[in-house]
């Protein structure tokens, strides 16, 4: 049996000079090849402040041995990220000398004194962590983030953020909220977590990685996020990050971006989730309104976007003031089923005077083997008609073998039919079809699904 070897690397460096410029960052490692990993540390720093440190020491310690070897990189120059702030990145590659326990960390004092949920921030040192297990006879790299940070959140209004953590190594992992870390790796004193609602505190949901929050407070407030990885339900690796996030009380945004999230199925937690078929390309559209006509972004990341084969596709397919909309595919193959979830985070933009506001939402794809139940053999899968009770809009899900005329029928109790929605042609594939049902009054129904003239299912609908 292969022995496992925690090792931790250390990323030390110490500047006299007062670092309120630092927002936050992470650092990673990442196996070249055998003990050759490239170390990558990514820094935030508020434009506003003073300069960042245009090179970083990399020592790094066998724990075992308490041997350290210094390797002293550049930054690759200033990125511009979003609202004032730059992003820097320092990458160096290392040669382990053997497998062991290394730590990678980097210290620089001190945080902002303007951040609220710390006792005396300006007597905290900033400081980021790794640990990966370096094994030069198989593969191990630590997690990364495939999110970026978000530095910016409006008042009384609900804050949405996944980092949306991934192994490619295809190791388990598993994520939480943490105490920043300060001089020495030790918890920063006075820490508590950034201030909200009492009905929308400041929420890490453990299944999809989601941070859920409404801010009642203008001001700075900082975060951290661990991110363990595990093989064999053994600890290989852990990586963290560490954010600020500036509270802003803009009275002039009237109407906040929404992702439009209503045809979007749920599971019994109230997670977005939607179940694939492998070999059937599954189709979705996406949407985002802002009621003051601001500009608006839409991207989408996550695993299904970085696969080796069948990767995700999205494109933005109409982007006008305050309207914005895109279309998201992808046909995962016989090789993506597995009972894990695959996450995929849609991310919007606002653009609000000199402000831009994000928000996240994330959906978790599970890709099965497929079934046929319907009657219509050209029909797989369950069908879902949701949601039921509804109200404005009922919405449908289902699965075609090949490409089909579709109907939906709605028929009240006398077998009257009083609502219908028709398409000539759908691709192959999985569908999300909506129908306005506003001019229906209260009372049950019956919904009837008709591919190629053929009915696939009959299913009831209350509508209130």
């Amino acid at each position: 049996m292969k022995k496992l070897v925690l090792f931790v690397l250390s990323l030390f460096f110490i500047s006299t000079s007062d670092a309120t410029h630092l927002m936050g960052g992470q650092i990673t490692a990442s196996q070249i090849s055998g003990l050759q990993y490239e170390i990558k540390m990514t820094l935030y720093r508020d434009t506003t402040g003073i300069p960042i440190a245009t090179s970083a020491d990399f020592i790094i310690t066998d724990l075992a041995t308490s041997t350290q070897q210094i390797l002293n990189v550049p930054h690759s120059g200033a990125q511009s990220f979003i609202n004032g702030v730059e992003l820097y990145d320092y990458i160096g590659t290392f040669t382990f000398p053997a497998a062991g326990q290394y730590s990678i960390t980097r210290q620089e004092c001190c945080r902002n004194g303007a951040i609220l949920n710390m006792s005396a921030p300006l007597s905290e040192s900033l400081h980021l962590r790794s640990v990966v297990t370096v094994d030069g006879g198989s593969a191990n790299s630590t997690p990364v983030f495939l999110n970026p940070p978000v530095t910016l959140a409006q008042k009384n209004s609900l804050y949405v953020y996944n980092p949306l953590p991934f192994d490619a190594d295809g190791d388990s992992i598993a994520w939480s909220m943490e105490i920043p870390l300060g001089a020495g790796g030790d918890t920063v004193v006075g820490y508590s977590l950034p201030h909200g609602s009492s009905l929308n505190p400041f929420t890490l949901n453990n299944l999809n990685g989601e941070i859920t929050w409404m801010p009642d407070s203008n001001g700075h407030w900082e975060a951290s996020f661990l991110v363990e990885e595990f093989r064999g339900g053994v600890k290989t690796g852990e990586i963290r990050r560490d954010m600020q996030i500036i509270v802003v009380d803009d009275t002039t945004n009237w109407f906040p971006m929404v992702i439009n999230t209503s045809s979007w199925p749920q599971d019994a937690m109230g997670n977005f989730s939607i179940n694939l078929q492998p070999n059937t390309p599954f189709f979705m559209n996406i949407q985002a309104t802002q009621g003051d006509n601001d500009q608006m972004d839409l991207i989408v990341q996550g695993e299904p976007m970085i696969q080796v084969s069948n990767p995700a596709q999205f494109v933005v397919t109409s982007n006008t003031p305050g309207l914005i909309e895109g279309s998201f595919n992808w046909t995962p193959s016989a090789q993506h089923a597995r009972t894990a979830p695959y996450l995929l985070t849609v991310r919007a933009f606002e653009y609000h005077n000199n402000y831009v506001f994000t928000s996240d939402r994330t959906i978790m794809f599970r890709v099965g083997s497929a079934t046929s139940i319907a009657e219509n053999e050209n029909v797989l899968s369950a069908t879902q008609v949701y949601p039921n009770p509804a109200s404005q809009d009922v919405f449908v899900s289902f699965n075609i073998k090949s490409s089909s005329s579709f109907s939906m029928q709605i028929y009240d109790l006398s077998g009257r039919l009083v609502n219908e929605r028709s398409e000539r042609h759908l691709p192959a594939g999985t569908h999300l079809i909506d129908q306005n049902i506003e001019s229906l009054s209260t009372g049950y129904y019956m919904v009837k699904l008709i591919v190629d003239n053929k009915a696939s299912e009959t299913l009831p609908l209350i509508i209130k």
